[in-house]
């Protein structure tokens, strides 16, 4: 952090230094504008690649806990595959509860569709009924 400040004290003081005694050209406004300019960009990535590191709210992939695939049904409600420690799991995701709708069993030949699995796994209020 301290290099980029040293950096940018470097460029600009010759700018100050001559600026006493000599009368500005639209040459060095031009040069001035695009070290503001770069300095301004460069304190923009420094930033973002501290928040992206910082706060990332989606850790590694490689993690135990892997989001395999999710659909949203209705704003801010929605149902997904969650593999942990090698088992899949189909959870249904509220605004304020996560539920587990049921364990998946083991794919064998690649697995199948999101939309088939979640068909075969949930039923209608109707469905339940005529049970």
């Amino acid at each position: 952090m301290m290099r980029f400040f040293a950096l940018g004290i470097t460029l600009f003081l010759p700018a100050v230094a001559g600026a006493a005694d000599a009368v500005p050209t639209y040459g060095s406004a031009a040069l001035k504008m695009i070290w503001a300019l770069l300095l301004v960009i460069g304190v923009i990535l420094l930033l973002y690649a501290v928040v992206r590191k910082r706060f990332s709210a989606m850790g590694p992939a490689s993690g135990a806990i892997q989001v395999k695939e999710m659909r949203y049904l209705m704003p801010k409600k929605g149902v997904a595959i969650v593999e942990v420690r090698g088992r899949e799991y189909l959870l249904g995701i509220g605004i304020n509860r996560i539920e587990m709708l049921t364990p998946l069993p083991p794919r064998e030949d690649g697995g199948e569709e999101f939309a088939a699995v979640l068909k075969k796994n949930t039923s209608s209020p109707a469905e339940a009924s005529q049970t």
